[in-house]
């Protein structure tokens, strides 16, 4: 067995399956991945849709729902993808439990988040909106969900609390792939720090 067979096995009895792809973007490869699969994506942190057009084309015949807590993001969340039978747009946010929070909306609204901004922020906190948060598990259970085929979190710093309040659909085996943003600069304060999307034991 040459290094390279060696090296996929050991990742496939890790749960991890490597494959070639001839674009550098993910989606492409999740699309190689499910083939014939007709995927269900939530895009939490969807901001004004540019994961959810973008998965639209690449995944013809998925299911996207989007989750916006920013009302004025919403709003323009709305307008992009408003055309779009397959895709769903939500006014709530996502984390460890039902609820409300404050939500601090940044003049760059990728920069808006739950933390407060840290040294490494853009941007300027021009008001605060309490919002509504739900759960990856709740949503899922109220809606008849049976299978996530792909949970997109990017939360600016949030995206353990998202992963939290999908605990019962991870540890049943109801999530097929998780795509996280891991922080490596402080932009945000009391995000999780990069270690913990690397070491399994944090």
């Amino acid at each position: 067995m040459t290094a390279k067979a060696a090296l996929a096995t050991l990742l496939r009895r890790s749960g991890l399956v490597v494959t070639r792809t001839r674009s550098t973007d993910p989606w492409y490869a999740v699309a190689g991945l499910l083939r014939d699969e007709k995927p269900v994506i939530f895009d939490v942190g969807a901001n004004v849709g540019q994961t959810a057009t973008h998965c639209a084309k690449t995944l013809p015949g998925s299911e996207i729902s989007c989750f916006e807590p920013s009302p004025s993001t919403f709003d323009q969340l709305n307008t992009v993808v408003g055309g779009l039978s397959n895709v769903h747009a939500f006014n709530a946010g996502m984390g460890s439990q039902d609820g409300k929070l404050r939500l601090r909306e940044n003049t760059n609204s990728v920069m808006s988040s739950f933390l407060l901004p840290g040294p490494a922020a853009w941007g300027s906190v021009v008001r605060e909106s309490l919002v509504d948060v739900w759960t990856v598990d709740g949503f899922s259970e109220k809606h008849r969900i049976e299978r996530v085929t792909v949970l997109k979190t990017d939360t600016q710093g949030f995206d353990l609390e998202v992963l939290r309040g999908a605990e019962q659909m991870i540890r049943g085996s109801a999530l097929d792939m998780i795509s996280c943003r891991a922080h490596v600069r402080v932009d945000v304060r009391r995000c999780s720090p990069f270690r913990h999307a690397c070491d399994p034991r944090a």
